[in-house]
């Protein structure tokens, strides 16, 4: 019997252990499910759950089962309740799921029958405790802060795909961003401009061009300015942080840092579901449907065409 019991408590703490492993890769992966996002009376949900384990990992160096059920099954009603979150809101954390999962097989090991009132009252209070401390959001966005730069309400939608590192798009930037703020200027189009890290600096780039969003409150105008900029930054190959802000400073344009980290999932949301492949690329979604134009001289003919249904409706 004394064997069964430190068999329990081995293989406990060995998934508690796992669980931590679970969190830390959690919150160092940029694959983390940023679709859920929560806290517990302020405190991150990453936190909690690894406070839980960390208690639970102490009360079994000590020896006292009855508190590692009771919290075991706090736990799991907390859990209950994050799993009924994202049921409503059909949004998963495979992180969250896989830790819940541990958590139900850790209560199962210690399961007592002699405690099930125990375990019913802690499992409630781990449902109460959620339903008046947690504060969570979701959103399609992947829960994103802001989105990527769009500008424009028209009602033909434009994502042009480009790359700083691109010589192609370098080169065909200036006659693309000419058309573009005719589109805009008629209110002809709503625009989304999507880095695309086709090159490893690339990522770099696209981060000091959302801080210079940001700082900035940029219309069309000044964010074709600041790519430019970087195009030319990445022209002269800085591919350091430092170098890339001590270049921003000398043409006079401020940035403010922040979390873009949802941003980029969401433009990598966008690159998978236009199966983009190269730069420069551009959709256009209008009339016609989904149209995919893949390099310069075709991303500007099909976005000079983007007017032409109007113009023949007012030929006589």
């Amino acid at each position: 019997m004394r064997k069964l019991l430190q068999n329990k408590r081995l293989l406990t703490a060995i998934l508690a252990v796992i669980n931590i492993g679970i969190i830390f890769y959690y919150t160092i992966c940029d694959t983390g499910c940023l679709y859920l996002k929560g806290d517990l009376a302020g405190l991150d949900l990453t936190y909690a759950g690894a406070l839980l384990m960390l208690l639970l990992l102490l009360l079994i160096v000590l020896n006292k089962p009855i508190l590692s059920l009771t919290l075991l099954s706090v736990g799991v009603g907390g859990e209950i309740f994050l799993v009924v979150f994202q049921i409503k809101h059909a949004t998963y954390c495979p992180y969250c799921l896989a830790f819940g999962v541990i958590l139900l097989a850790m209560l199962a090991i210690n399961f007592n029958k002699r405690q099930i009132p125990l375990m019913a009252l802690s499992l409630l209070l781990g449902l109460l405790v959620f339903l008046f401390a947690f504060s969570g959001s979701v959103t399609p966005a992947y829960a994103g802060e802001s989105p990527p730069a769009t500008f424009g309400s028209g009602p033909v939608r434009v994502r042009l795909y480009t790359d700083y590192f691109c010589v192609p798009c370098r080169a065909v930037e200036p006659e693309i961003e000419a058309v573009l703020t005719d589109l805009l200027q008629k209110n002809a189009i709503r625009l989304t401009l999507v880095d695309t890290p086709v090159h490893k600096e690339t990522p770099l780039y696209a981060r000091y061009f959302l801080y210079l969003l940001q700082e900035n409150q940029a219309d069309f105008a000044q964010a074709f300015q600041m790519r430019g900029a970087l195009f030319e930054a990445a022209s002269q190959k800085i591919n350091t942080p430092a170098a890339l802000e001590d270049f921003l400073a000398k043409k006079g344009l401020k940035f403010k840092p922040y979390d873009v980290m949802a941003t980029f999932k969401t433009m990598d949301s966008y690159i998978r579901e236009d199966k983009i492949r190269s730069t420069p690329s551009c959709v256009v979604i209008g009339l016609k449907g989904k149209e995919v134009l893949v390099g310069g001289a075709s991303i500007i003919k099909g976005l000079k065409g983007i007017l032409e249904p109007a113009r023949e409706k007012k030929s006589p």
